[in-house]
C-alpha cells in the first residue's frame, strides 16, 4: 500500500492506507471464525446466499451382489459437500444410524474434511458428472456435515430434519453480529463509496470485500420482503408497477424522514443554546 519510494506523505492517502490495513485485520478475522465454526451455516455470507450455477449429478450406489442403483441429484454451486451427502442419505429408503456416505469422484474419495467446501470449488465435480457412493458403517453419528440451508427439501430424513433456523452460536459469530447492525453495515458501504470517489481501489475492496463474506444486512433483506408485498399488493390495482419504483418510493421516504428527524434535531438545539445563553 505504501509507495516504494517511501512513507505516502499525503494525509488523506495515508488514512486511506491505515484503514485498509484495519479492515484486512477483521477480514480475516471473521474469515478465521467462519472458518473455525463446527456447524453448517444457516445464515450464509453474501457471496454465496444466492444459488450458484446449475449442477445436475448422478450418483451411483455400489452395491455388492447386485446392479447399482443410480440416484439423479439436483444442486447448484453454492451448495457444499457436505449437503451432497445429505442429499444423497434423504433419497435413500431407509437409513440407519450408525451409517455414513463415502463419495467418489474420478475414482478418488471426497474427504470429509472438504465437506464445507463449496461445489463449485470441487474441480472433479461439475455438472452431468457421475459419483460413486458407498454406505459404510459409522461410529454412532453420520460424519457429513449438518443441513446446508440451500439444500433441496423436498424429501425428508427421520435422522435429520432441515432446520432453517441459526443456532445461538452462530448468532455470535463476528461477521452474523455485523450484519445484523444497520450502522455496522451502513459504515463499510460509506468506506466503499468514499474509495471510489477518490479513485481508490484498495480501499474500495477491502470494504467491500468484508461486506461478501457477512450475511445480507438484516434491514436490506427486510426492506425487499416490504418492497415484495408492496409489489403484490399494488399490481392488483397497477399491473404495470415494477419493483424499482417501489424500492425508490421506499428509499425516497426514509431519506425524507431522515431529513425531517435531523431538522428536529437542529431546532432542538437551537432553542437549548437560546435558553442557556446569557443574557447581557
Amino acid at each position: 500500500m505504501e509507495s516504494n519510494e517511501g512513507p505516502v506523505k499525503n494525509p488523506i492517502r495515508k488514512e486511506s492506507v491505515r484503514m485498509c490495513r484495519i479492515l484486512r485485520v477483521l477480514y480475516e478475522y471473521i474469515n478465521e471464525c467462519d472458518n473455525n465454526f463446527a456447524s453448517e451455516r444457516k445464515l450464509l455470507p453474501l457471496y454465496r446466499a444466492g444459488r450458484g450455477k446449475h449442477v445436475a449429478l448422478i450418483v451411483r450406489l455400489a452395491n455388492t451382489g447386485r446392479q447399482p442403483d443410480e440416484i439423479e441429484l439436483v444442486l447448484h454451486g453454492n451448495m457444499t459437500v457436505g449437503c451432497l451427502r445429505k442429499q444423497k442419505l434423504r433419497k435413500l429408503k431407509s437409513i440407519s444410524n450408525n451409517l455414513k456416505v463415502e463419495l467418489y469422484a474420478n475414482g478418488e474419495m471426497l474427504d470429509p474434511i472438504d465437506d464445507k467446501r463449496l461445489i463449485s470449488d470441487i474441480p472433479a465435480i461439475k455438472d452431468k458428472s457421475l459419483l460413486t457412493a458407498k454406505l459404510v458403517q459409522g461410529s454412532g453419528n453420520l460424519v457429513s456435515s449438518p443441513d446446508d440451508s440451500s439444500s433441496d427439501s423436498s424429501t425428508g430424513s427421520p435422522h435429520h430434519a432441515l432446520d432453517f433456523s441459526p443456532n445461538e452460536d452462530e448468532m455470535y459469530l463476528p461477521g452474523v453480529i455485523i450484519s445484523r447492525n444497520e450502522q455496522y453495515t451502513q459504515f463499510f458501504f460509506q468506506i466503499a463509496d468514499r474509495g471510489c470517489e477518490l479513485g481508490d481501489s484498495d480501499l474500495r475492496d477491502a470494504a467491500r470485500n468484508i461486506l461478501r463474506i457477512i450475511p445480507p444486512d438484516q434491514n436490506t433483506v427486510e426492506n425487499l420482503y416490504i418492497s415484495e408485498e408492496i409489489l403484490a399488493s399494488k399490481r392488483l390495482l397497477r399491473p404495470d408497477t415494477n419493483l424499482d419504483s417501489i424500492i425508490q418510493t421506499q428509499y425516497s421516504y426514509q431519506e425524507e424522514t431522515k431529513a425531517q428527524q435531523f431538522e428536529a434535531i437542529e431546532e432542538l438545539n437551537a432553542r437549548s443554546t437560546n435558553v442557556l445563553k446569557p443574557k447581557t
